[in-house]
């Protein structure tokens, strides 16, 4: 039986007819650009559940995280304007398929790029300290 893949694949491959290059991670099919390291990081980060992660391809699929909050207040606009501060990342919340509030903080660089990997290596730490604050 034919694996099912997820709407993002799909379009990929409806556009390009082919899947981009994807590695396993912790079970998970995650872009191969992705270094452990910054999943890691990722990863380590206490109070988010993160639902999508893409390395970015190009300037119409940008790096992004998706995650949800632990904390479903009016703390996520705070986190939304610590997180814009440096002018480097975008960022938007809006309501989820769960019902829940989630976050998706995005990239213009993508993994491969100096300036995406820079963004990848420092991203981690920006949560954390955007979530610390609150």
């Amino acid at each position: 039986m034919k694996r099912s893949i997820n709407g993002h694949t799909m379009a990929i491959r409806a556009i390009e007819g082919k899947p981009q290059p994807t590695k396993i991670w912790k079970g998970r099919k995650v872009d191969a650009g992705l270094e452990d390291e910054w999943l890691e990081d990722l990863n380590n980060i206490k109070g988010i559940e993160i639902i999508s992660i893409c390395g970015g391809h190009d300037k119409r699929r940008p790096a992004h995280i998706v995650f949800y909050p632990k904390r479903q207040d009016k703390s996520i606009k705070n986190f939304l304007s610590r997180i814009k501060e440096d002018g480097w990342i975008w960022a938007i919340e809006d309501k989820g398929n769960r019902g829940g509030r989630r976050i998706c903080i995005a990239s213009k660089s993508f993994a491969g790029t100096e300036s995406g990997d820079n963004w990848w290596v420092e991203i981690a730490a920006k949560i954390k300290t955007a979530l610390e604050d609150l």
